[in-house]
């Protein structure tokens, strides 16, 4: 047995790579499931990365798990998919700035992969037919203004899904 959020995880990531052409991913670039373990300062990173990271309990920012009832627990995992980018020297403009045409690109995959889900409403399959349901999304970062002025880009959006399971 795979714990929820991971399959929901699994399952965003699923949805986001089979929509990659809709949802304009660059050639050759498809989303993974990851725990977050990079690096500050993306060490590694020699292309555009996409993060789907289920957010771990951490105040009111993440999953909730409530008993319902006597034979349902309900989760409320939250899923956050990251884009990443280092730039690279021919992202920069003659004064050193990073280019708008190199970040604006960023910004609208990061749009498009939260309307994705926003405008659908997705349901998320799990296992045999088993659907989390999709609550809410919101960009929770369109820009990190501080990565930017180290050459790095990260957006985040984050996903909420209700899921109910039988105990």
């Amino acid at each position: 047995m795979t714990a929820v959020p991971i399959l929901i995880a699994d399952a965003v990531t699923a949805e986001i790579n089979s929509a990659a052409v809709t949802i304009g991913l660059p050639a050759g670039i498809l989303a993974r499931r990851s725990y977050a373990d990079w690096d500050e300062d993306f060490k590694g990173l020699s292309t555009t990365a996409i993060d789907v990271v289920f957010a771990s309990a951490n105040g009111s920012a993440g999953s909730l798990v409530e008993l319902e009832s006597a034979g349902f627990l309900s989760y409320r995992p939250m899923i956050d998919v990251a884009i990443r980018k280092r730039f690279e020297p021919t992202d920069r403009d003659a004064d050193g700035r990073l280019k708008n045409t190199s970040i604006d690109p960023l910004v609208l995959l990061l749009q498009s992969i939260h309307e994705f889900f926003v405008l659908r409403r997705n349901a998320v399959v799990l296992t045999d037919a088993i659907e989390a349901k999709w609550i809410e999304g919101s960009v929770m970062s369109w820009v990190s203004q501080r990565k930017l002025r180290m050459g790095f880009f990260e957006g985040v959006v984050r996903i909420k899904f209700d899921y109910r399971k039988a105990i």
